[in-house]
This record gives C-alpha cells, sequence and structure tokens, in this order.
C-alpha cells in the first residue's frame, strides 16, 4: 500500500470535517493536527488490523514526539483535547482506505465481542498459628565412674628391731611399720607387724535420671483449610 501525503488529503478531510463540525464553533486549524496524526497513523504499518480501543494507549504514547517532529505545539488540552479528532481521521481511514468517498452523514460502526480472559489472584482462604511450647521428658544418663578403696592388710613380723623405721612405698603398696614394746628381762623394740595399704579400683556404673525440658513447635490450623503440612526430617536428613 502506497502512503498518501497529508498535503494530497488535507483539503478532503477539511471537506469532511466541516460537513460534521461547522457550525460547532471551532476551526479547522485546531482540528487539523488532531486529523493528520489519526491518518498518519491509520497507514502505519503497526496498527494495521487493529481496533481503536487496543492502539489509543499506544497512540497516545507517541504523540508528543510525533508532535515535535511535525513543528506543532503542546495541545492546551492534551491528549484529550484532541482525542476525538484523532479517532474521527482514525475510523474514516479504516472505513474507506479513500477520505474522499465519505458522504455527508455517513458513520463507521464497531463490531465488537466479549471474549474470556482468565484472571487468577491471590485470596485469604484461613490462617495458622504458630506457638511454642516446653515439654518435660525424663532424662537418664549411664556412666562409667572409676572408684579407689582401700585395702589394709595386716602382716606379722614379731622381729625384734633396735629403731623405728618410717613408712614406705615399694611396688604401688604404702609400708606403715607397727611397734610394740614387751617386758622381758631387758626392755626391746620388736617390729610385731607391718600393715600392707595398697588402692585398688574398681568400675562401677551409675545411672542419674533428672527431668528435661525442650521447646516444641505447635502448628493450628483453627479453619481447617487443609493446607497446613508439618514435616519432620528423617534419619537420612540428619
Amino acid at each position: 500500500m502506497v502512503t498518501t501525503a497529508w498535503d494530497q488529503v488535507a483539503t478532503r478531510f477539511r471537506q469532511a470535517w466541516e460537513r460534521r463540525h461547522g457550525g460547532s464553533g471551532r476551526h479547522w486549524g485546531e482540528a487539523e493536527p488532531g486529523y493528520r496524526y489519526g491518518y498518519e497513523m491509520s497507514r502505519d504499518p503497526r496498527y494495521h488490523g487493529r481496533a481503536w480501543d487496543e492502539v489509543e494507549p499506544e497512540l497516545r504514547a507517541d504523540h508528543a514526539g510525533w508532535a515535535r517532529r511535525q513543528g506543532y505545539g503542546q495541545d492546551a488540552g492534551g491528549w484529550n483535547g484532541l482525542r476525538g479528532d484523532v479517532r474521527e481521521a482514525w475510523e474514516m481511514e479504516h472505513a474507506t482506505g479513500d477520505v474522499s468517498t465519505l458522504e455527508e452523514g455517513e458513520q463507521t460502526l464497531e463490531l465488537r465481542e466479549e471474549q474470556l480472559v482468565p484472571h487468577k489472584e491471590m485470596r485469604e482462604v484461613g490462617q495458622i498459628q504458630i506457638r511454642t511450647e516446653v515439654e518435660e521428658i525424663p532424662g537418664r544418663l549411664e556412666v562409667e565412674a572409676l572408684r579407689e578403696e582401700v585395702e589394709v592388710e595386716h602382716v606379722p613380723i614379731g622381729q625384734v628391731v633396735s629403731e623405728r623405721v618410717p613408712p614406705w612405698e615399694e611396688d604401688g603398696v604404702l609400708y606403715v611399720p607397727l611397734y610394740e614394746e614387751q617386758l622381758v628381762m631387758v626392755k626391746r623394740l620388736v617390729l610385731r607387724e607391718h600393715l600392707k595399704i595398697r588402692r585398688v579400683g574398681t568400675t562401677e556404673t551409675r545411672l542419674f535420671e533428672d527431668t528435661l525440658r525442650r521447646d516444641r513447635l505447635v502448628v493450628e490450623d483453627p479453619d481447617n483449610t487443609g493446607l497446613v503440612h508439618e514435616r519432620f526430617p528423617t534419619d537420612s536428613d540428619r
């Protein structure tokens, strides 16, 4: 399709506008920028086969840049002030492809249909309550404890000695000499016996029990939504 220059069709658009709005008090110079924009955009390949409601947001966004390139000043009414002119030119061009065939009283009808569009939204179906409780559990601990006992062995000696000997240790055994005096024709010192004192180590198992406390998480679903799932670790997660 060959694009027709605005200068070649402006007169015919002006005539169509005057037939519709000649008695409105407006001047063609006020409507001409909107008509030109609607005409040129209707022939832009980006908008072929698309309805006005679909392309209007894009036309509105592109208008300011187009107006600067064409040398038009900023419209005081903004897009709302020229929207009607843009749409008339757009629909004239889409209805006929040639504005010269438009006659007074002609109207363009848009055929529309409703379509079902899927829409998803998040909505609240319930609430959960999470709290911690302290529970008591029995605790047991078995440990092996080493303890030492003293074993005292009396070893009779009955040996006469001349002096006292202090205790001594030999091979881990403590020897404590015990003396006594005996009455004979002469007084003499007799080593009566030795005390052999050794440490004997034994191992015994002791059991300690007490009550321990730990936190437990409680998850409640007061609305019974069935959407709360609590997962506990297995042996493979540890």
